[in-house]
C-alpha cells in the first residue's frame, strides 16, 4: 500500500535531515532525488549540497534532478521508497525556466505533482516529500517572489491534503500534524 508524508518547514530546520532518518527505518531501497542544481556563484548552496551528499547512505540510489522528476521515479521498482528533496527547489526552478510565464510554471508543477502522485499509488511507492514553510515569513516584495510564495503555498496545501503524515519541522524536531487537525478539519 503507498503512502505519502511530508516534511515541511523554514530554512535550515532539520526538515532534510528528518525526513532522511524517517526513509532509513523502512530498511527498503531508497531512491532519492534531489532538486538542487550546483552553481558555482553561491558557495553556501554548494556546501549544503556536498553536506547533504556525504549523509546519504551508500545503498540509496540518486538522482539530482532540478525539473521533470517523473523522469528520475520512473527508476524506482514497485515497494520502493523515495525521498523528493525538495518540492520547494522544485517550484523555484520551474518558475525560473519560465520567467515569463509563470502560469505556464505553475501548470507544469500541477501536472508533476499529479503525475508523481499517481506513480506513487501505481506503484505502491512510499513517497517521502520535503517542502519548505514559506507561509510564517514575510511578505515579499517583488512580484517574482509573490508569484513563488503563492504557488508554493497552494502546492504545500495540496501535498498535506493527500499525505498520510506531515511533520512539521522546527529546530530539527519533527511535529506530526495531521492527526492534531481536528475533525472538522479532517472531513
Amino acid at each position: 500500500m503507498s503512502a505519502i508524508t511530508l516534511f515541511i518547514g523554514g530554512t535550515r530546520s532539520g526538515k532534510s535531515l528528518c525526513a532522511e532518518r524517517y526513509a532509513a527505518q523502512f530498511e527498503l531501497p531508497v531512491l532519492y532525488i534531489a532538486t538542487a542544481e550546483l552553481d558555482d556563484d553561491d558557495m553556501e548552496l554548494t556546501i549544503r549540497i556536498m553536506d547533504h551528499q556525504i549523509r546519504r547512505p551508500l545503498s540509496w540510489t540518486t538522482f539530482e534532478q532540478p525539473t521533470n522528476l517523473v523522469m528520475a521515479m520512473e527508476h524506482a521498482p514497485p515497494g520502493t521508497v523515495v525521498l523528493l528533496d525538495c518540492f520547494s527547489l522544485l517550484a523555484h526552478n520551474l518558475l525560473e525556466a519560465h520567467r515569463d510565464a509563470p502560469a505556464q510554471a505553475s501548470a507544469i508543477l500541477a501536472g508533476e505533482l499529479d503525475a508523481i502522485l499517481a506513480m506513487t499509488s501505481e506503484r505502491n511507492l512510499t513517497l517521502i516529500i520535503v517542502t519548505k514553510e514559506l507561509g510564517m515569513g514575510f511578505v515579499a516584495d517583488r512580484p517574482e517572489d509573490r508569484a513563488y510564495h503563492n504557488l508554493l503555498g497552494l502546492v504545500n496545501q495540496r501535498i498535506s491534503a493527500v499525505a498520510d503524515e506531515v511533520y512539521l519541522v522546527i529546530a530539527g524536531l519533527p511535529i506530526e500534524l495531521k492527526h492534531l487537525a481536528p475533525a472538522w478539519h479532517r472531513a
